[in-house]
């Protein structure tokens, strides 16, 4: 006997195969249809409710929602609180990324050693362990197995500094006070891609 609270699931079947029965479909209760292999497009397209054509602006915000990186894993060093909230609401509400932050170079390392993180926002001067040095390690203990993107964030804006940086094994440098252009730039150059 059927579940009514079932009857709104939407059902989306991939298949490797180009033919389908429409009625044996609708039968099943099988609401989209996808082959395999399976592009994004044709994903974005089955996000929309059953039986209607989404509209463009349905289909561009779950576009930019995938494009903006929702799955992206950040996180954000710096021994400033009050820097700490700022970011963290620039990258939410502006930019539409989600981060966890710490306070210090020790705090970094525990936190990669329980989350795989994809970026790495890293205050240079920090209290007991600094951003060098912390960067330093991480680059130490990944050795060639994994590549975590470190984007350091300092103050100062002197000569050397960005070498400094790259010496310790960042990868790229934005200086303070963030600009949400410079934020926004430097996430998506270093950010995983999605791809169809």
């Amino acid at each position: 006997m059927p579940t009514p609270a079932l009857a709104l699931i939407r059902i989306v079947v991939m298949t490797p195969f180009a033919t389908r029965n429409d009625a044996e479909m609708n039968a099943a209760g099988i609401t989209v249809f996808l082959p395999k292999p399976l592009k994004q497009s044709r994903l974005l397209g089955c996000l929309a409710p059953a039986h209607t054509r989404p509209s463009r602006r349905k289909t561009a915000l779950v576009e930019t929602q995938l494009e903006t990186g929702k799955d992206v894993r950040i996180l954000l060093a710096d021994d400033n609180v009050d820097n700490q909230k700022l970011s963290l609401r620039q990258l939410k509400k502006k930019l539409g990324y989600s981060a966890e932050a710490v306070g210090n170079g020790i705090e970094v390392l525990e936190a990669l050693s329980r989350i795989p993180y994809d970026i790495v926002l890293m205050d240079c001067q920090m209290p007991e362990m600094d951003g060098y040095a912390a960067s330093a390690e991480i680059r130490r203990r990944e050795a060639d197995f994994r590549h975590t993107a470190i984007i350091a964030m300092t103050a100062n804006a002197m000569g050397g500094d960005r070498e400094k940086c790259i010496e310790a094994g960042m990868d790229d440098y934005i200086t303070k006070p963030v600009r949400i252009d410079a934020l926004k730039s430097v996430l998506e150059r270093w950010r995983p891609k999605v791809t169809e």
